[in-house]
């Protein structure tokens, strides 16, 4: 690829050498919830079959849930649906089954086959989904198979505003698109997190961004994502690295939650600082150890097994509740000390 196209991230080529394939589990799990407890009241009252990656939001009190749902096998499509549990539910268990709303489906040529993997951010007091849209040209495609899509609650609904694409030689090579959220860091511009995937190049952590301006336009549309920047490889004993829960501030930067596949195939989750100068954001800390992997059943047997797949985190107190895919079947939660979640992250030099 040509440099000009894109930046390297300042540190990117030094990160992995502090970390090690090692794990301290400092997850905490609370309630795991199987997708027979889950009634689709909108869609035949039918239970899918798989509910797994959901993002979390705290809203008046509530833990509005969005997750990735399944109902078939043919062509694993899948939508999104959401439901509200009290925090109690989720510190306490939850005994009733749950209705849930499908809200965002296939439909648009960008989404056509499938809708996964949403991340919510709230921007100047509005509501934003950022999800992966499986392309009508998923299955016969060979560029731009899946575009990250961009929606806005309004008056309830989701309405989908933009979808994103890279700059035009890039366009032309990406296959795939993933592991995406948007976040407005400085009020500024708004922060695009992607993992765009190239033949013979290892899938990535990439940061670019928008004129916040594309937040205000009514058309649905493409977005082109500007200002790219590679910003942290998988290390040698994994097969790729993408972006999990949205960032969360804290008073350094921002630490995110990411997930790593590894050369074993089992999916963890590790830490990251990112510190935030102009226009570009870096990664300037990282856990030397993954910070959870799979351990319990549920985690290690579903539909696809050994994965812990995050998507969602709040601060609440002292600690972080998070929400993630155990083993693509179920939904589940997690806690972790925001002190030690702190603590797990070491500068990198």
């Amino acid at each position: 690829m040509n440099e000009h196209l894109f930046r390297l991230g300042k540190l990117a080529l030094r990160i992995n050498h502090m970390r090690k394939p090692k794990t301290n589990d400092i997850v905490k799990r609370l309630l795991v919830l199987p997708p027979k407890r889950i009634i689709l009241k909108n869609l035949l009252s039918i239970n899918p079959i798989t509910a797994f990656n959901p993002a979390i939001q705290m809203q008046e009190g509530e833990i509005k849930v969005y997750t990735r749902i399944t109902t078939g096998y043919y062509t694993y499509s899948s939508v999104i649906a959401e439901f509200a549990l009290k925090l109690d539910d989720i510190y306490e268990g939850v005994h009733d089954k749950i209705e849930a709303e499908v809200t965002i489906i296939p439909d648009s040529e960008v989404d056509f086959w499938g809708v996964e993997d949403p991340r919510i951010t709230t921007i100047n007091g509005r509501g934003f989904m950022t999800y992966t849209g499986r392309t009508r040209w998923f299955f016969e495609g060979k560029v731009n198979r899946t575009v990250p899509i961009v929606a806005e609650r309004r008056n309830g609904t989701w309405n989908r505003r933009f979808y994103l694409k890279l700059p035009p030689l890039l366009d032309q090579i990406v296959s795939l698109n993933k592991d995406a959220f948007t976040q407005v860091l400085d009020d500024k511009i708004l922060h695009v997190f992607h993992r765009p995937i190239f033949e013979n190049s290892p899938p990535s952590l990439w940061h670019g961004t928008l004129p916040l301006e594309v937040l205000d336009k009514e058309k649905f549309r493409e977005e082109v994502i500007m200002n790219n920047e590679l910003i942290m490889f998988p290390a040698d004993f994994e097969r790729n690295v993408g972006w999990g829960a949205p960032l969360l501030k804290i008073d350094d930067g921002y630490i995110a939650i990411a997930h790593a596949r590894g050369i074993d195939e089992v999916y963890r989750l590790y830490s990251l600082l990112l510190t935030l100068e102009g226009d570009r954001l870096d990664i300037t800390g990282v856990s030397e150890t993954y910070i959870m992997e799979p351990k319990e059943i549920y985690e290690k047997c579903g539909d696809r097994p050994n994965v812990v797949f995050i998507c969602g985190a709040e601060v609440i107190g002292d600690k972080v509740l998070i929400s993630y895919g155990a083993a693509d079947q179920f939904i589940a939660f997690g806690e972790i000390e925001l002190s030690e979640l702190v603590n797990s992250i070491r500068e990198i030099k």
